[in-house]
């Protein structure tokens, strides 16, 4: 069982490094070249499902109301999210993803799928189920009941 298990400790340290690298140059998110950190991406998709305002992002995510404010800044700028009031309460504005923010996240997302079918494409069911297990198995030690240094 241990005989796999160096080569996986390198590929997560070599997929990790490349993530953050990718984060901190930020990455084209479509063919009009917005360059987004893997925050806003991760922004994006949950402003798709529904606006928010920045307390309930901060919150959801457990995130600085800060790195949001600046995240939010960004995309406006970037010209992906408008900002809206809030019909409930006057004083709340709620961030929204706009057309152009549409259409650039679904863009990004048809990428994403292509890059996951090429990954899956060659494995087994059962392979695939191994991956997925794998994924799952890491996932608990982000769960507070699963710390290992408890």
């Amino acid at each position: 069982m241990n005989s796999y298990r160096l080569s996986i400790e390198r590929m997560i340290e070599k997929i990790i490094s490349k993530v953050l690298r990718y984060d901190r140059m930020s990455f084209p998110l479509d063919d009009q070249q917005h360059k987004v950190t893997l925050i806003e991406l991760w922004l994006l998709k949950e402003l798709q499902r529904q606006a928010l305002s920045i307390q309930e992002i901060a919150e959801r995510f457990d995130l600085s109301r800060d790195l949001v404010s600046r995240s939010v800044e960004r995309l406006e700028r970037l010209g992906l999210v408008d900002k809206d009031v809030s019909r409930e309460d006057k004083r709340i504005r709620r961030i929204g993803l706009n057309d152009i923010g549409n259409r650039a996240l679904e863009s990004w997302q048809s990428h994403e799928k292509e890059y996951l079918d090429y990954v899956l494409g060659e494995m087994t069911v059962n392979e695939q189920k191994a991956v997925l297990k794998f994924l799952s198995r890491m996932n608990q030690l982000t769960v507070g009941k699963y710390d290992l240094h408890d």
